[in-house]
């Protein structure tokens, strides 16, 4: 064995030129490849990441109109009953509800439309962690308080800041016009364009005194341990007394193009990888 090692030592700088080309061709293929492989990897966890972590989760739970129409009053009821039953299966590790509704927020010199979304800021932070995108002041306190929180582009817009009272006007639910005041206590950047310029959160129970939907919620989003077997869970709430009148999608459900975007980049990672590697091999075919 030790000779064969030192003849084909030897055999491999009897052409230095060609060695060095055919070495390098392996070391610039490995060192593409190793390339390609950790951006469409790191690519594809954060698109998931951010689709699932600060906007999807991975189950949701609607009315069946709510994804074609978004009227207001296509809500889900037994908002509290349908809470602890998700929250009691060994499967899902948080879940939150959400109600939303646009409305015209006003500052002291300036309005503008929005999009205000009602959250439990104790079931959101488990889901969504979203006090870590808080980029001035705070996030809403867990109980009640008559507080908002608004996109940083918003808050510009409106010209107002932490400590800011804002004047909400909107239509309720049922037909008439709500109105109300509340305090400004912080400022998040979600990374999101549209929700930065017309989104802004408040507590679930203040939305839903002013839109006149007590125990009622447009969206209602599941994290699960792991992220597998989705379709499996969501089918067993459909058949559940949870998913009774309501419609149950997975995230590649509700983002089919974004979770075909994902599948599109690696797919063309590994035809780009076939390739390289192809070069790469004909390079040391030919020296041999």
């Amino acid at each position: 064995m030790l000779a064969l090692m030192r003849l084909a030592w030897r055999n491999v700088w009897r052409q230095r030129r060609r060695s060095l080309v055919t070495s390098s061709a392996m070391a610039i293929g490995i060192a593409l490849c190793m390339s390609i492989i950790a951006f469409q990897d790191g690519f594809a966890v954060e698109m998931k990441r951010v689709m699932i972590d600060q906007r999807l989760g991975h189950i949701q739970l609607h009315h069946p109109d709510y994804p074609g129409r978004g009227a207001m009053h296509d809500a889900l009821s037994g908002l509290d009953e349908r809470l602890s039953q998700l929250e009691a299966s060994a499967q899902i590790k948080a879940v939150t509800a959400r109600l939303k509704g646009p409305a015209l927020i006003g500052g002291p010199n300036k309005a503008e439309g929005a999009v205000i979304k009602g959250v439990d800021p104790s079931r959101e932070e488990r889901v969504t962690q979203s006090s870590q995108m808080v980029t001035e002041g705070q996030y809403l306190s867990a109980d009640p308080k008559q507080e908002i929180v608004l996109g940083f582009e918003l808050a510009k817009k409106i010209e107002v800041g932490p400590g800011d009272e804002v004047v909400i006007l909107t239509q309720a639910a049922d037909g008439s016009m709500g109105n109300t005041l509340l305090t400004v206590v912080g400022l998040i950047s979600t990374g999101d364009e549209r929700t930065d310029k017309l989104g802004a959160h408040t507590h679930l129970v203040d939305l839903q005194e002013l839109l006149v939907m007590e125990d009622k919620a447009h969206e209602l989003t599941v994290v699960t341990h792991s992220g597998a077997e989705l379709e499996e869970l969501a089918e067993t709430l459909r058949t559940s007394a949870t998913g009774q009148g309501a419609m149950v999608r997975t995230w590649k459900q509700i983002d089919p193009q974004t979770f075909k975007m994902i599948k599109t980049q690696e797919d063309m990672g590994v035809i780009i990888l076939l390739i390289i590697l192809s070069v790469a091999g004909i390079v040391i075919l030919n020296t041999m």
